[in-house]
């Protein structure tokens, strides 16, 4: 995970808006909206939880004009439960890799490059279920609190200037 975090490292800075996405009644599914709700108005990049309906989130993500969007969601991509990989859109397009729900992340990858000049990614968690009315799995939820640690420990409030977090 070190690896993953070292190089998300270098990519996010103040102009960076995350867009978490999941959906909380489908267990390790919800891991993109909880990171984001843990994280929101704690760290000094935007955050926007886009729960299961991201798309809705996205004029306001290109009125932001950022130069990177990190999206945080599950994405069945062969590892165990609770792995992370970082994904750029090229990866995306070109894989079989399984997306939790609709819309794919696909979709918002391409509607955000037609839309803005920021680099995305994709930091993906592998999960261990997604069926309706589980709750999120012990490797899931541990992770969910690394990555909590992990943004307010390196993106605090006071590190990015005047760019604050945004509620939703």
């Amino acid at each position: 995970m070190e690896n993953i975090l070292d190089k998300l490292e270098k990519e996010l800075h103040a102009e960076t808006v995350i867009l978490g996405i999941g959906n909380p009644i489908r267990g390790d599914d919800a891991f993109g909206s909880f990171l984001a709700r843990r994280i929101e108005n704690k760290i000094c990049l935007r955050v926007y939880d886009g729960g299961s309906s991201p798309e809705n989130l996205l004029g306001k993500i290109i009125e932001d004009d950022p130069r990177t969007v990190l999206i945080i969601d599950a994405l069945a991509f062969g590892g165990v439960p609770g792995e992370i990989n970082l994904f750029n859109p090229e990866e995306i397009k070109t894989s079989a890799l399984f997306f939790t729900h609709n819309p794919s992340p696909r979709l918002i990858f391409d509607f955000l490059q037609e839309n803005t000049k920021a680099k995305i990614y994709l930091l993906a968690i592998q999960p261990r279920t997604i069926n309706l009315g589980d709750k999120m799995t012990p490797p899931i939820e541990e992770r969910l609190r690394e990555l909590t640690h992990w943004f307010i420990k390196n993106y605090p409030l006071n590190t990015c200037g005047n760019r604050l977090s945004t509620q939703t």
